[in-house]
């Protein structure tokens, strides 16, 4: 009866769907993309929150995601610390943008960097964002996360930091 089950029904259709569309599942879309596609520079002229800013680049506004790293929200605890830690470090500065695609709203994911110093390790590092697991896998990341958590830094002070993604579907 199963092998029957199995030759009548199919789950490839059904794979291929998810795979397509799975990013619009869980209330926040994500783009996979882990491989560069362009760099550029711009001036951070706002933050909107821990994880997110937007910037002129040759007078064009853009919205950047800063790309494997997930901050608290706005109305979580830590999320305006966040924020604050985010605007102290590049609000009103030039930053370097590398670009790991676009999101489902449109958000350029990237990696952002002032000289030698990369803003989204700073941000997981200070105890401000998680290493957003489900789309990044650098080990440096994580490393910060880990030490972060054991100088209870920023969040990790918190004895029950909640996760953004948790905190987005409550």
């Amino acid at each position: 009866m199963l092998q029957r089950f199995r030759q009548a029904f199919s789950w490839r259709p059904i794979a291929i769907i998810f795979a397509v569309i799975g990013g619009s599942f869980g209330g926040w879309r994500y783009h996979t993309m882990s491989t560069p596609t362009q760099a550029f520079s711009c001036k951070v002229i706002a933050i909107t929150d821990g994880d997110t800013f937007s910037c002129l680049s040759e007078n064009q506004k853009k919205t950047i995601r800063l790309y494997g790293i997930d901050a608290p929200e706005k109305k979580q605890a830590y999320g305006q610390a966040a924020r604050r830690y985010l605007s102290g470090q590049i609000l009103g500065k030039e930053v370097s943008v590398t670009s790991f695609g676009k999101d489902a709203y449109g958000r350029i994911l990237g990696s952002a960097r002032i000289g030698d110093h990369e803003v989204n390790h700073k941000m997981v590092a200070a105890g401000y964002a998680w290493v957003y697991r489900q789309y990044s896998h650098n080990p440096a990341l994580v490393r910060a996360e880990e030490t972060a958590r054991a100088d209870k830094a920023g969040l990790w002070s918190d004895p029950h930091p909640i996760n953004p993604a948790d905190f987005r579907h409550r």
